[in-house]
């Protein structure tokens, strides 16, 4: 499992790349701005990055619906188990009554 840590540290490396990546885009406007491919390149690299921190924010939000319905539902589980085999008792005794 993904610890939360992992996810903010990734979504920090993206967000990372995408500031320098815009640096660099202003920079190279400034410098060289004929450098409309370099440029536009770049760009779409840092729309992607963009998609990327937006699709890890999301993912991790969804991990931690999804751990928390699995805790419930584990919850559940262990009250059913337990009610389970309070009934096979109750089951038991009746059988042990009836054969008497």
């Amino acid at each position: 499992m993904i610890k939360e840590i992992d996810w903010l540290l990734n979504q920090v490396a993206v967000h990372n790349v995408a500031l320098r990546l815009e640096q660099s885009i202003i920079s190279i406007q400034e410098k060289a701005p004929h450098r409309t491919d370099l440029i536009s390149k770049m760009k779409d690299c840092q729309d992607s990055c963009n998609e990327a921190y937006i699709f890890l924010k999301k993912a991790e939000i969804e991990t931690r619906i999804a751990q928390s319905r699995n805790f419930d539902l584990e919850v559940i589980n262990l009250n059913l188990k337990t009610e389970l085999e309070k009934v096979k008792e109750i089951n038991a005794r009746l059988l042990d009554n009836a054969t008497l």
